[in-house]
């Protein structure tokens, strides 16, 4: 007969060896079947109404751009726009292309001063970025930006 101790230690370790197989097959499933799912929480597109299979791309966020000035005014802008909910693989280059974005739209304001942008309209400023934005696309392009807010602070 075995002693009380013996009987213990092979007890707790069976249940170490169960608890670790749990463990090991709880992270094979994620790898395996609901990896590719982070690319949708990269967009940040979480509670974004799906309409006529499009969602709306609201990854690159708000961002606060200086202009071309010596003194230079500041330019708070959020830009979004929509894509199609079922072209997943688009879906992920937009999400790799977050920080290219962000650089295309600086770069812009960086190139111009604070009247041009009052003197350009809304949409003369939406087709230039559209066409920058689309220009390192390669798996779909962009129809349309939204401009959620669009200030010049002088």
């Amino acid at each position: 007969m075995a002693s009380p101790a013996l009987t213990i230690y092979r007890i707790l370790l069976g249940l170490i060896v169960t608890l670790s197989l749990v463990f090991l097959a709880g992270t094979a499933y994620w790898f395996f079947f609901q990896r590719g799912n982070e690319a949708i929480a990269v967009l940040g597109t979480q509670g974004t109404p799906e309409t006529n299979g499009e969602r709306i791309f609201t990854g690159i966020g708000r961002m606060r751009l200086s202009t071309a000035e010596p003194q230079p005014a500041m330019v708070i802008l959020t830009v979004n726009f929509p894509y199609s909910s079922g072209d997943r693989a688009f879906a992920e280059e937009l999400a790799t292309r977050v920080r290219d974005f962000r650089d295309i739209t600086g770069d812009y304001f960086l190139s111009v001063n604070s009247q041009e942008l009052i003197d350009k309209s809304e949409e003369e400023i939406k087709t230039e970025l559209l066409e920058a934005f689309n220009s390192i696309l390669r798996l779909g392009s962009i129809q349309t930006l939204f401009f959620n807010d669009f200030l010049i602070l002088e």
